[in-house]
């Protein structure tokens, strides 16, 4: 609250004489008030003008420099400038802002590096690809395959046990998924896997699974996912062990799934 000032800006009690009392009418109170707005205004200037000032001459200084600075640091134009405005010349003025469009950027090719470019008939240049790492002991990598052999019969135990003929096993609950059509695809996509690791029971058994399948079922499946997973894994185990029961399953199931071809841009839908 800023102490009352008179009509020469001073304090004390001449200062107070001017303010309204309850017997005058509502102009001389507006006047009074408007009096003591501009005292108030007056005193503000007063302690502050140094604040002011420097404002006043942070902004000259800075106006200084905007003028001044492209005198000091001239723009070089390239010829790249020169040809993106004629590039835009076409355009109208509305839409031009310096020679360049507002909307879009000019964007500036870059220049050409003689040393980057091959003669036409020269050698290509030698790459040396680095050394192969060393290659592991028999014994080392028989332990390898021996972890990898060992990873595989426990999931495939624990899918025996808990889903076989099912797509899938969640592992968490030990329950069953069959959101690909209920074949057992997870069998039919393990067919290779087996006959590479050497697991000859358990391809036999996933062999006789694979010849007792019935395809004859209402169900909704993905042709993508049936594809490469168990049509993928039907060719792939023919392809190991020349196995003929394989490519008559993969004919049956391939047949099944030619009329998803159907539609007007030859792509299935699902």
């Amino acid at each position: 609250m800023l102490p009352p000032y008179d009509e020469e800006g001073h304090t004390g009690p001449s200062a107070y004489k001017w303010l309204p009392s309850v017997h005058e009418n509502d102009d001389g109170n507006r006047q009074k008030q408007l009096q003591r707005y501009r005292l108030e205004l007056r005193s503000q200037f007063r302690q502050h003008r140094g604040y002011y000032r420097a404002g006043l001459g942070l902004g000259f200084l800075l106006l200084v420099l905007v003028m001044v600075g492209p005198l000091i640091h001239p723009h070089e134009t390239s010829d790249n400038d020169h040809a993106d405005r004629s590039e835009h010349q076409h355009l109208p003025p509305w839409l031009m802002r310096g020679g360049s469009p507002k909307m879009q950027p000019t964007r500036r090719k870059p220049p050409d590096r003689q040393d980057n470019k091959v003669p036409t008939g020269a050698a290509p240049p030698d790459i040396r690809l680095p050394p192969l790492p060393a290659q592991a002991s028999d014994s080392v990598q028989e332990g390898r395959r021996a972890a990898i052999r060992h990873a595989f019969k426990h999931a495939w135990r624990s899918y025996r046990a808990y889903a076989w003929t099912h797509d899938e096993l969640r592992p968490v609950s030990n329950k069953t998924n069959d959101s690909w059509g209920g074949f057992g695809i997870t069998i039919v996509d393990a067919l290779d896997t087996l006959w590479i690791l050497g697991l000859q029971e358990e391809w036999k058994e996933a062999r006789e699974h694979v010849r007792t399948l019935q395809y004859a079922k209402d169900v909704e499946v993905s042709v993508f996912e049936t594809s490469i997973r168990h049509l993928g894994g039907l060719l792939s185990a023919y392809t190991l062990s020349e196995d003929p029961i394989f490519l008559e399953r993969a004919e049956e199931l391939a047949q099944l799934l030619l009329p998803a071809f159907e539609t007007p841009h030859g792509i299935p839908y699902h």
